[in-house]
């Protein structure tokens, strides 16, 4: 303009094209950073759309279908896991939570195998105000099939009982006995009555329900009668003990 290389309406039309320019460039610059926003907000949310196994495993089933509108805590998957162990879960009252964190073996019942598993805590949620309950995860360092039944012996109470082994009693006909030493060292033969089994357990002795046929060597079982606390017994070659034998020591 100052040289008269192009008119006065000229420039200003130049002008306006080049400031419209810069505006929709600020929009552009705008939109772009509102994009970028967007963008990590998603990528933030793209974790949720991936559900990843804690260990090595396979879908044994599937609880919801494609699409399904699910709520928080509902389950998807039942996994089967491909690592030696098995996650046996249970719910633990909330007035048992802290003494079952400090167990180190938690002894659980698998009635398919009508055995004693030992377990270790392996995870637990946080508290139900429902039941007031928690969930809770043990570790079985042996690989089960998926799905089976089974009980956890949580510590609850403590009891003075009279226990004696279970290979200690002798069975004659529909009676139950044992061979008492007395301070003579002679041995006769003593009629019990016996209740519940135990096994022993780091937690202490546990109380065996009627239904398991544990086969453990070390089983004790109560005596609700015929002995007291104190009295020797005998334990071993019990084929071999008539009344009146005296024992040497």
């Amino acid at each position: 303009v100052q040289r008269n290389a192009v008119s006065y309406e000229e420039f200003e039309r130049i002008k306006s094209q080049y400031l419209a320019t810069q505006s929709e460039l600020k929009a552009l610059e705008f939109q772009i950073e509102k994009a970028n926003k967007e963008k990590d907000k998603l990528l933030s949310l793209l974790k949720y759309t991936e559900i990843r196994a804690p260990f090595l495993s396979i879908v044994a089933r599937r609880f919801v279908d494609e699409s399904s509108y699910v709520r928080s805590g509902k389950p998807l998957l039942q996994l089967d896991s491909y690592d030696p162990f098995t996650l046996f879960v249970t719910n633990i009252d909330e007035r048992q939570i802290v003494s079952f964190k400090n167990l180190r073996k938690i002894p659980v019942y698998i009635e398919a195998y009508n055995k004693i598993f030992d377990s270790k805590l392996y995870s637990f949620s946080s508290v139900d105000p429902k039941s007031s309950t928690f969930e809770v995860k043990l570790k079985i360092n042996e690989k089960l099939p998926t799905g089976l039944f089974g009980r956890a012996f949580v510590p609850v109470e403590k009891k003075q009982l009279i226990l004696i082994p279970k290979k200690a009693v002798v069975h004659r006909g529909n009676l139950k006995a044992v061979f008492v030493v007395d301070d003579q060292n002679n041995v006769h033969f003593q009629v019990i009555r016996c209740g519940s089994l135990f096994k022993k357990t780091p937690n202490g002795f546990i109380s065996l329900p009627l239904y398991i046929e544990e086969k453990s060597k070390d089983l004790m079982v109560e005596v609700l009668a015929g002995l007291k606390e104190g009295e020797e017994i005998v334990i071993s070659n019990l084929k071999h003990i008539r009344e009146g034998d005296q024992i040497e020591r």
